[in-house]
């Protein structure tokens, strides 16, 4: 059976730095781990090999959550039926075939270093020491050594160590001599150790950064107050990440998995992000998209159980209310004619008004236009909202903007029209 504490400390990094970072990649013998790998959510940091939200994508598409990381509390990562399936034939076939052999006549399976006497014989032969490290790791092995057990480790009091295992002299250093006394090591602040309200503040800190892997239950805590709604989802991008591998066949070259990028790009929507609500309105609305270009209307049909269109208005919804222009203008021009508006939405010159005025908050482009707009709907006698003096104002507001674009005759129209809807209120 293939050891679980790797995939679990790599889940486990990942909830409780609050998705910033994912720590992968480890090597080592047993329980004792070298050469990691860490991913940020930023990808600038830790080398090249950092690749940021792709790399953590990267991860949660090969990992398959064990009874350490249940016994953890950590949530399991929402993935697609296929790639469960997949995942679970994949951690089938690694556990009939998970043994670790060495150059010696028997074979080892999952030991760790104290456990393993070829691996005491190659310590003490690259130590060049009398003493014997495979000791050292049995000690530690037999009484599970941790940052409490002080009589191991080293004393607080007088900062020396009371073991082979200290910081501060070590014979069993690999160098064959002795070193020169080193510094003693400074303990941090653990949960053993301490003032107990510090001890409470710490752990409320921790749970104040600590975010779960599940989309459902990151969205519970943003529902509860715990996370702020305006918080940029890093879980978010991760699942568009997979969606795009899917989509550009990035797991298998003669599979394009389109339900499994389907998938994580509604996990990714749903996450608030915005590139995501982006495309998958304009999946499901029919429109083009630039994310996941070979998913379209059709293949999204199929996996929406709802009115499609009505779903992808409210993602859209969402998309405009995080200022995306497009989507604006969208929403703006359907509530005006009544079209695109699916089952459960109709025309409306009230929230016409509302979107375009948004998109004049916004700076969208030839503004004068939709003021122009505005100042119409505003004298129409069945529009629900007539004013001609705000007609008259948003004429004028137009005409300037017009000159601002360098637009005069369209300019002169404009004041013209305003100095009508003015007539009309003395009227």
């Amino acid at each position: 059976k293939c050891r679980q504490t790797p995939q679990a400390l790599s889940h486990f990094t990942f909830e409780r730095s609050g998705h910033e970072l994912v720590v992968v990649d480890i090597q080592g013998v047993g329980d004792l781990y070298t050469d990691p790998q860490i991913h940020t959510a930023a990808g600038l940091e830790y080398g090249d090999g950092n690749l940021g939200t792709k790399g953590m994508a990267l991860f949660f598409n090969s990992h398959h959550c064990n009874e350490i990381c249940l016994s953890l509390g950590l949530t399991p990562f929402d993935l697609s039926p296929n790639e469960i399936k997949q995942l679970k034939n994949t951690v089938q076939r690694f556990n009939s075939t998970s043994e670790t052999k060495v150059k010696v006549d028997e074979t080892i399976v999952s030991q760790s270093p104290s456990e393993n006497p070829v691996f005491g014989r190659f310590c003490r032969g690259i130590s060049g020491s009398s003493e014997s490290t495979s000791d050292y790791f049995s000690q530690a092995s037999s009484r599970q050594i941790s940052e409490c057990d002080e009589a191991v480790m080293f004393n607080m009091d007088d900062g020396q160590s009371n073991s082979r295992g200290g910081t501060a002299t070590s014979i069993d250093s690999g160098l064959g001599k002795d070193m020169h006394e080193r510094k003693p090591r400074t303990r941090g602040i653990t949960e053993c150790e301490g003032d107990p309200e510090q001890q409470v503040k710490m752990k409320q800190k921790l749970d104040r950064v600590a975010r779960p892997s599940s989309v459902s239950a990151l969205n519970a805590l943003k529902l509860s107050g715990l996370i702020p709604e305006s918080e940029e989802s890093v879980l978010g991008s991760i699942h568009l990440d997979l969606a795009v591998y899917h989509e550009t066949c990035r797991f298998n070259a003669n599979i394009q998995d389109k339900n499994s990028a389907h998938f994580h790009l509604k996990a990714a929507a749903d996450c608030g992000n915005q590139l995501a609500l982006v495309a998958i309105s304009s999946v499901y609305l029919g429109l083009p998209n630039d994310i996941l270009p070979a998913l379209n209307h059709l293949d999204a049909a199929e996996l929406v159980p709802d009115n499609i269109e009505d779903r992808g208005l409210d993602f859209m919804v969402s998309a405009a209310r995080n200022g995306d222009v497009n989507s604006i203008m969208f929403l703006a021009k359907a509530f005006d004619c009544g079209l695109n508006l699916g089952n459960d939405r109709s025309q409306s010159y009230g929230q016409a008004m509302e979107w375009y005025q948004m998109a004049v908050d916004e700076g969208v482009e030839k503004r004068y236009l939709i003021m122009a707009r505005m100042a119409e709907i505003m004298l129409m006698e069945d529009s629900g909202c007539k004013d001609p003096n705000g007609a008259g104002e948003l004429y004028s507001e137009a005409a300037e903007a017009a000159m601002e674009e360098m637009c005069g005759k369209l300019a002169n129209k404009y004041y013209m029209l305003s100095e009508e809807a003015w007539a009309l209120v003395e009227e």
